[in-house]
Parts: structure tokens; C-alpha cells; sequence
């Protein structure tokens, strides 16, 4: 049902017309990414990851106490996980299971016996060339312990969302905004074990840090330059005075979808893939009333996002500031969906509050 200041359920749209800025949108230099140093440090961290791999997907869960998650099933969240690998090209998923845990704090993750019957689980079957922990972080201690007991490499959720990030993004906006959410997961990951584990990379602590806060000088740097253009290409479009509706909501809900139904805009091709938008495009499309507006295509959002990805998100929502309406796309093909709902749309709710959106809201 829509709930906004027009009806937009009956928008038919005779009028297409893409605004995309030009910089943003040609593929990014590859000169202001390349860096030898930081290279050799992210390959000691995110080793594995440029080849694919055919993984065992665990999903952890706490059965009780303040780690305890609400408004959600471990099954389902074993669900979203398994679907992320099989967004990636080449990642296939062999084994997938719910473990419970009484703490997810432990050296291991895993107590011992669970430990011990994942082993062999692991190792006996062949296939299984990767493993996948369905939470935010591993620490370097536990990747490594893992890795050594399982011998094979192991992914936590962020390797995995980061990867499909790399995999989605073309333009030199959405390359520098992948580069830049993967610089504080290195930093904490590395700079906060060196006292008690190698480097990979073989760095020095210090030499380290040079490395990371010089590529992140520089990434945002070119991250200013792509908000000034934007920014003034933004103020140009509320001068024409054509009103913004921004279409928010979980990653593969269908906003390019509902765009594209719209609009008529044929250029647009929707995929049935998780993050296939990474960059924000704007779409005119005509209201009943023969008002143009100008319908803001988003990046989705997931549960579980870890940190430094999650502030990429909020910096795409800079635009839904600018928008009088809303359309909050909320998917229809949950197994379970009325928990699975509730929990998309308070995931939604909250990182849309972080912004000054609109007044006007529309649910879908």
C-alpha cells in the first residue's frame, strides 16, 4: 500500500530520462587505485578471496543471554548467508549448517567438541575447499586458528559482502567507496594482533600504519572530488525544480524493479542478484498528474552489515536527503515472512533515520 503526498500506484510514465553524471559513471582510473604496498597487506588479510571456492556456510547463533538476536531465526539468517555466496561469480555453496553457541567471544568461535565434529566434517568431505562463518568479523587470532585446524581458508561476513562489492562496482564512486570500507577492517584486523601475531605482509607496525593512513589520504581525496561534482549536480536539479522520490529498501526487493515499472526506462535491466546497484541513479518518470519527478535508485541494505560497510550505505543515503517522498521497498518471498519482514524493514528503518530524508513516506 503506498502512503505518500500523491498517489504513486497509478504512475504511468510516457517520459524516460536518465541523469547520470558522466565522471562518476565511466570506470575508475586504475592509477589511483594500484598500490604495490597496500596489495602485498590486504593479500596476507584477504587471501582466498580473488579465486572461488566451493564453501561449508556456518551460521552461528547464541541459544540465550544479551548476544541473544531478536526479531529473527537462525535459519533465516542461514539463508541470507547462503545467498550471499551464491551472488558471487565462480562461489558455490557444498554444506551449510545452524551451530549453536553459548558466546561467540571464544579463541575458537566453536567450543571444543564442535570444534572437533567440524574437523572432520571439513576434511572428510572433498568438496568443501573454503569456509564461511556467517559473522560480521573474525579476529586475525581466530582466522588463522580456524584455518590451521580446518585446512582451508575461512571467510566472516565482511570478506564475503566486500568481495561482491568489488565484483558490482564499475564506476570510479563505487570503486572508491569499496576501497575505503575495506581500509579500517585491515587496520583493526592487523594493527590490533601485531604485538602477538606476524605480519603476513611482513611489515613493521609502524611501516604498516604509513601505508594504510597514505592510501586512505589519497582515497578520499578523490572520494571529495566525486561529492563535489555531485553535490553541484544535485543543487542543479532541486533549481529545475523537479521533486526527488527516493526508492530504499533490502538489497534484491526489486527498487530497480518498481523504477523500471515507472518509468519505461528500457535501459534499465534489473538482476536477481544481492548489491547489484552500488551506484545511486536518478530516473524521470510522469505522476497522474503530469508532474515530473525524478525516482532515486539506491543501493539495498542487508542485516549484519559490518561497520565500515555500513557507513558506505549511509553515504549513499545522502541523497535521500534531498527527496520529498520515500518508496520503502520491503520483498514478498520469505519463507517466514512476517518475522523476516519486521526484521528488513527495522534494519531499513534505522539506517534511513541516520539521514535528513524526506517528510513524506511510501511503503511497498
Amino acid at each position: 500500500m503506498i502512503k505518500s503526498f500523491v498517489s504513486l500506484s497509478r504512475c504511468i510514465s510516457r517520459v524516460s530520462y536518465r541523469f547520470v553524471p558522466r565522471a562518476l559513471s565511466t570506470e575508475a582510473t586504475d592509477e589511483i587505485f594500484d598500490d604495490k604496498n597496500y596489495d602485498s597487506i590486504a593479500k596476507s588479510v584477504l587471501h582466498g578471496t580473488t579465486t572461488g571456492h566451493d564453501l561449508l556456510v556456518l551460521q552461528p547463533y547464541v541459544k540465550w543471554g544479551p548476544q541473544k538476536k531478536i526479531n529473527t531465526k537462525a535459519d533465516l539468517e542461514l539463508e541470507e548467508a547462503t545467498a550471499l555466496v551464491s551472488t558471487l561469480a565462480s562461489w558455490s555453496v557444498v554444506g551449510q549448517m545452524v551451530v549453536p553457541l553459548e558466546s561467540i567471544e571464544k579463541k575458537k568461535v566453536f567450543g571444543k567438541g564442535k570444534l572437533e565434529e567440524l574437523k572432520q566434517l571439513v576434511r572428510k568431505n572433498k568438496k568443501i575447499n573454503g569456509v564461511f562463518i556467517s559473522l560480521k568479523y573474525l579476529t586475525l587470532s581466530q582466522k588463522r586458528e580456524l584455518e590451521t585446524l580446518f585446512r582451508v581458508p575461512v571467510f566472516d561476513r565482511f570478506t564475503i559482502v566486500i568481495q561482491i562489492f568489488k565484483e558490482n562496482a564499475v564506476t570510479k564512486h563505487a570503486k572508491l567507496q569499496v576501497a575505503l570500507a575495506e581500509l579500517p577492517y585491515i587496520r583493526n584486523l592487523l594493527l590490533s594482533e601485531t604485538s602477538n601475531v606476524q605480519l603476513g605482509s611482513g611489515m613493521s607496525p609502524e611501516a604498516l600504519r604509513c601505508t594504510l593512513h597514505a592510501r586512505e589520504t589519497k582515497l578520499k581525496e578523490e572520494m571529495k572530488k566525486c561529492q563535489i561534482y555531485h553535490h553541484t549536480l544535485e543543487k542543479n536539479k532541486q533549481q529545475r525544480k523537479i521533486p526527488l522520490v527516493a526508492v530504499v529498501g533490502y538489497t534484491n526487493a526489486g527498487k530497480t524493479s518498481i523504477i523500471k515499472a515507472l518509468t519505461g526506462e528500457k535501459k534499465l535491466q534489473p538482476k536477481n542478484s544481492l548489491f547489484a546497484t552500488l551506484d545511486v541513479t536518478l530516473h524521470q518518470g510522469l505522476l497522474p498528474s503530469r508532474l515530473k519527478v525524478l525516482y532515486i535508485d539506491t543501493v539495498g541494505f542487508m542485516s549484519d552489515l559490518p561497520e565500515s560497510l555500513l557507513e558506505c550505505f549511509v553515504a549513499t543515503l545522502d541523497h535521500v536527503a534531498y527527496a520529498v517522498s520515500k518508496i520503502i521497498m520491503e520483498a514478498c518471498s520469505y519463507e517466514f515472512l512476517v518475522i523476516f519482514s519486521i526484521f528488513h524493514i527495522k534494519n531499513v528503518s534505522h539506517l534511513v533515520e541516520n539521514v535528513n530524508a524526506g517528510r513524506y513516506f511510501a511503503h511497498l
